[in-house]
């Protein structure tokens, strides 16, 4: 599994801060870039306001990695993914499947 893990990915969550009038602001950060194995898995349409869109989905594999909640975004690419789930890769805990969708749509500052 190890040789398969060609691809760099980073992680990305969002943090909180006060702007200069004490406003909360949020912005995402990169959490760590790791090697994954990153795979598109077969597209689905779905249907937003009677408006059809491409969702390019994902099935990213990366060594078990405890700074991924579901909230956290991936980018892979120049591309931002949300994640939609998480999976088994074998009966090992070393390693960990993402199901990851990238939207069009998906604006996140970073």
């Amino acid at each position: 599994m190890i040789g398969k893990l060609r691809d760099r990915i980073d992680i990305l969550n969002k943090t909180e801060a006060l702007g200069d009038i004490g406003q909360i602001t949020n912005a995402w950060s990169v959490t760590q870039t790791v090697w994954a194995w990153v795979k598109k898995i077969t597209p689905r349409y779905i249907d937003d306001a009677n408006n059809r869109q491409n969702e390019k989905h994902y099935e990213i594999i990366l060594r078990d990695n405890t700074n991924i909640r579901i909230t956290s975004k991936i980018r892979y690419n120049g591309q931002y993914m949300r994640i939609d789930g998480f999976g088994e890769v074998s009966n090992t805990d070393e390693f960990m499947k993402l199901i990851c969708v990238e939207s069009a749509h998906e604006i996140v500052t970073v």
